[in-house]
Order: C-alpha cells, then structure tokens, then sequence
C-alpha cells in the first residue's frame, strides 16, 4: 500500500489520531490544520502529508504544547513540506523550543532525544501502514461475522 498517494476520510483519520470530528471541523475552519482536498465541498480528504502534520501535532500536545503554541512549527511545517525534493519517508523532523529542523535521513545528537520532540516518518509510515492493515483485517472480519 503506497500511503503517499492515498486519500484518508475524516472517519480514518479521527481512528488513527484520536483527536474528535469537532477538534478536525474547527481547525479546518480556523486554517490550523486543513485537509488537502475536498470533495463536493462536504467531505474533507487528508494525505499522508496531513497525517504526518497531525502525528507532529500529537507529539507537541503529548509534550504539553498548547494549539497556539504548536501553530507556528505546523504553519512552518507545512511551508517546509512544499520544498521537500527527496522521498518523504526519508524525512526526519526534529523541535526543539522554537527551532524547527528537517533532516533526509537518521539524526545522530550530541544530547539527550528526550529534549526534543522527533518525528522519523518512514517509522510513521511503517506503523500506520500496520495499524492499516489490522483495521482492513478488522472490518473484513466483522463483514463476515455481522452481529445478530
């Protein structure tokens, strides 16, 4: 499965993140985080490149960063992303207290990783395309077996 030329629906995406419909309806609305494409002006599509702002969005409310806090590195991020002209899996973002730094490839530090706050996105693609395929193995098993 080639995530990077996949769409994912709000409902997916609400799975994978955790975050609700309204918190998604309000950033979209807000400009925050908006999804890539729309579809009859109703349903939001998300790429992986969405997902990916939304997982480092994730990572900075799990490290006590505030939406206003996190809007600056996803705005930037987002700008950043336009000028990427290497494969997205080999991209690692790293924050640290205001700098935001993008990497092709691993990050080798001279200090603890616990003072920053990385994302390597070919490890998130690799568990989402896991988490993916469970899902798919999860519903076919409930198609087979629907409840009485």
């Amino acid at each position: 499965m080639n995530l990077s030329q996949r769409f994912f629906t709000t409902p997916e995406v609400i799975r994978l993140s955790g975050f609700t419909n309204r918190q998604f309806q309000y950033w979209d609305k807000t400009g925050f985080i908006v999804p890539s494409y729309r579809k009859s002006d109703r349903y939001r599509h998300y790429t992986f490149g969405d997902l990916v702002l939304i997982k480092f969005l994730k990572l900075m409310k799990q490290n006590g960063y505030t939406n206003n806090q996190s809007k600056k590195p996803i705005m930037e991020l987002k700008e950043l992303f336009k000028k990427i002209d290497f494969p997205f899996s080999q991209l690692t973002i790293l924050w640290k207290k205001g700098e935001l730094y993008l990497f092709n490839g691993t990050v080798l530090l001279n200090q603890p990783a616990s003072n920053f706050i990385i994302l390597s996105v070919g490890e998130f693609r690799d568990k989402l395309a896991k988490i993916l395929h469970r899902i798919q193995l999860q519903d076919l098993q409930k198609a087979r077996h629907p409840l009485p």
